[in-house]
């Protein structure tokens, strides 16, 4: 009766507990949005500090009150060391809050007194949010009882991805306050950058603040690893693991072979991205003329925002003209630092990671050998990269690049073959193609990056086995073999359907845009429409001229086009088991 009792009075103060720490995170969360979205007079930021304050100091109370009623002490501890030491970080910034203020008055000198105590309830109310999402993600395994195909929840995901970026991208600290924009171009800037596109309505150096290009930056970064992604990735580092069903969905997602393999990667793959963004930005900003003595954090951020860009096959500039800004278009390194970062954030996790298994065992004498994806995505990428390049010098001497050097020439076509497969940079206009570059540019646009990659497009390796498999029809083979090794026919029949839904979605997609701009080109439109599908940003300089149905129905596309054509049709449809029964088969003539 007495243990009856005591778990009753347990069960009490652990709901009083949930209900103080979700009001207290809700309390920061309007905290930290009024801070950073909103200009404040004094007196307001005076009270939401306070406000701020009493929420960091509710946290404190029932984090450390959990200890009194949890049966085991050290396993508690040793399960929430996080929570914990972050809550003693809190306590001493609150007690030293003067030792916080003076780190960041050395980290950034030029600040007023007011800016300093902004950023730093910033940083405490970040702090107090990360722990919130670390609590949250310990209840991953609800997902597991939600009744929706794999690709409904990765959609879903980004779909809010979508819609809290467009808010945080009309807050009006996001954009200079002479020249607010509107919802609608603040979705599709949203949504360019979540699905990693790169289209724009707005100039994003010159229409978004500082704050306007963090938020960008962030989304672009959310968009490139994948919602689902990153979340299951602090799930597995943090929250203490995951559900069955959500390791096999992330299994899928990440076109591995083994649930077991999943965990493994994902550290992988934050930690790749992170040291090669950086490394990349260094690359950048040294190219600048800028030295490490005489730090320059205002380049460095440009550098860093297109590292970001880059490798996530983004697109987004903060220059007006792009990559053809006067002081980025002829600095070579530079431009092929941002050459490599596309190529690599193209390839793929899954063959990066297999790439550097094989090189690390090759020191070791093991045998480890690299997977057909790997070789498929390889070969594809190097015929698409240079037969491009090659393809695009015969056609433009006669087009833009007439009088231009042979170097010259093919710094400028590598760049335009590497980054139409997705990235969206340019470094010469599109509109001043030749029509046969243009045609090309399309081709490369829709096959786009390679599987697991952060770009789109139908993919590399799909394009090949359509290849593979159309080549062993004409010569009458029954078996798809390349490399030793047989492509199983449900590979192959995902392959075909691939490429019928993204033509299916461009043909839809161009029509609907040609129906609702009677005005414009119609090349330029089906330029467009290729661009937002396969999600590469490239343009021919006529998407801030749209009207608002034609900028939601792009919207639209590249929303479908980030989760994969053939992964949202799927989500629209629950599977159900196949009949028992089987009808008579007959011939249809086709061809």
């Amino acid at each position: 009766m007495k243990t009856k009792l005591l778990n009753e009075k347990v069960a009490i103060w652990k709901k009083i507990f949930d209900i103080t720490f979700v009001v207290s995170g809700l309390l920061v969360l309007i905290c930290l949005t009024l801070l950073i979205g909103f200009y404040l007079p004094d007196p307001t930021l005076d009270f939401i500090i306070i406000i701020a304050d009493i929420g960091l100091l509710s946290y404190l109370l029932q984090e450390f009150g959990r200890w009194f009623i949890v049966a085991n002490f050290k396993q508690y501890f040793r399960e929430r060391w996080i929570e914990n030491l972050i809550g003693v970080l809190i306590i001493f910034q609150l007690i030293f809050p003067d030792v916080t203020m003076y780190l960041l008055s050395f980290v950034l000198p030029k600040l007023a007194f007011r800016d300093f105590l902004m950023i730093y309830m910033a940083l405490m109310s970040l702090t107090l949010l990360l722990l919130f999402a670390i609590k949250l993600l310990r209840y991953n395994h609800l997902i597991a009882k939600i009744n929706l195909h794999p690709g409904a929840i990765i959609s879903i995901s980004f779909f809010v991805a979508i819609m809290v970026g467009s808010l945080l991208l009309m807050l009006p600290r996001a954009t200079p306050p002479d020249n607010p924009i509107s919802y609608i171009d603040a979705l599709f800037t949203s949504a360019s950058a979540v699905c990693v596109t790169g289209l724009v309505v707005v100039d994003t150096g010159r229409d978004f603040t500082t704050i306007g290009h963090v938020f960008i930056a962030f989304l672009i970064q959310i968009g490139g690893l994948g919602v689902m992604t990153l979340t299951t990735f602090f799930a597995f580092a943090i929250a203490g693991g995951l559900s069955l069903r959500v390791r096999i969905m992330m299994r899928d997602l990440l076109s591995q072979e083994s649930v077991d393999e999943v965990k493994s990667l994902l550290l992988k793959i934050l930690g790749f991205t992170l040291l090669v963004e950086i490394i990349g930005s260094f690359i950048m900003y040294l190219s600048m003329g800028k030295s490490l003595a005489n730090f320059d954090k205002v380049e460095y951020y440009y550098s860093l925002f297109h590292a970001i860009s880059a490798f996530c096959n983004a697109g987004f500039s903060l220059y007006s003209d792009g990559l053809m800004y006067f002081t980025i278009q002829d600095n070579h390194i530079y431009v092929w630092t941002i050459v490599i970062l596309v190529v690599i954030g193209g390839l793929g996790f899954t063959v990066i990671m297999n790439l550097t298994a094989k090189m690390l065992t090759k020191r070791t004498k093991r045998n480890y050998r690299l997977t057909l994806t790997t070789k498929l995505t390889l070969i594809t990428t190097l015929i698409l990269i240079f037969g491009g390049s090659a393809l695009i010098m015969i056609f433009e001497p006669w087009g833009y690049l007439i009088g231009d050097t042979f170097y010259e020439e093919f710094y400028h076509a590598t760049f335009i073959s590497v980054c139409a497969r997705t990235a969206g940079f340019n470094t010469v206009p599109t509109d001043m193609l030749s029509h046969a570059t243009l045609i090309l540019v399309m081709f490369l646009m829709w096959i786009g990056a390679s599987p697991g990659s952060t770009g789109g497009g139908i993919k590399t390796t799909t394009f090949a086995v359509t290849i593979y498999a159309l080549y062993a029809m004409i010569v009458g083979k029954e078996r798809i073999e390349v490399f030793n090794r047989e492509i199983h026919y449900n590979t192959v029949k995902q392959a075909f359907m691939v490429v019928i839904a993204s033509v299916m979605f461009i043909f839809v997609g161009s029509m609907l845009l040609v129906w609702f701009e009677p005005n414009m080109d119609t090349t330029d439109l089906i330029f467009e429409v290729i661009s937002a599908v396969n999600t590469v940003g490239l343009s021919r300089g006529v998407t801030p001229d749209f009207s608002n149905s034609s900028k939601v129905l792009i919207v639209v596309l590249m929303f479908v086009g980030r989760v994969g054509v053939l992964t949202f049709l799927l989500s629209l449809h629950i599977p159900r088991q196949e009949p028992r029964y089987k009808l008579p088969e007959e011939n249809v003539i086709v061809g």
